[in-house]
């Protein structure tokens, strides 16, 4: 193998010791140190109710209560003897099924009149009238309408031209002249 230079002329720019570290290993930046951790109360002081082994029983597991042995089920009659008051098939009928009672068949529907015969006092055209059209009640004639007064005599407690006026018109009452329009800053300066 052809080598230019011996292994242990190897060319380092910088000795291995002097790895560059902008700190220290020992200066690593620390908010609190490490076995400050926060705890409201010591590790031991945990709250405990109760320890672990005293588990709360109201009575030992072996002592299931039973009022009586599992045996022993109180059965007041056996199983088979069901108690029927009637055979199944005498189930009570006053009527056999197919003589349903009809007072009436469906088409025969009671008509007291035939449909033709509907009840009219009078024929539809003949409405009732008390008094011909001609004959309508008239206590006046269209053309004698009541007026108390004419027209023209419309009441007026006051001549027109007498009309009451506290100020003359042209005496117009003004605070301010017209002109004097009050304004906080020129026209020109609009925002």
């Amino acid at each position: 193998m052809v080598q230019t230079r011996p292994k242990d002329s190897m060319v380092q720019t910088r000795p291995k010791d002097s790895m560059v570290q902008t700190r220290p290993k020992d200066s690593m930046v620390q908010t609190r140190p490490n076995d400050s951790m926060v705890q409201t109360r010591p590790k031991d002081s945990m709250v405990r109710t109760r320890p672990n082994d005293s588990m709360v029983q109201t009575r030992p597991k072996d002592s299931m209560v039973q009022t009586r042995p599992k045996d022993s089920m109180v059965q007041t009659r056996p199983k088979d003897s069901m108690v029927q008051t009637r055979p199944n098939d005498s189930m009570v009928q006053t009527r056999p099924k197919d003589s349903m009672v009809r007072t009436r068949p469906n088409d025969s529907m009671v008509q007291t009149r035939p449909k033709d015969s509907m009840v009219q006092t009078r024929p539809k055209d003949s409405m009732v009238q008390t008094r011909p059209k001609d004959s309508m009640v008239q206590t006046r004639p269209k053309d004698s309408m009541v007026q108390t007064r004419p027209k023209d005599s419309m009441v007026q407690t006051r001549p027109k031209d007498s009309m009451v006026q506290t100020r003359p018109k042209d005496s117009m009452v003004q605070t301010r002249p017209k002109d004097s329009m009050v304004q906080t800053r020129p026209k020109d300066s609009m925002v």
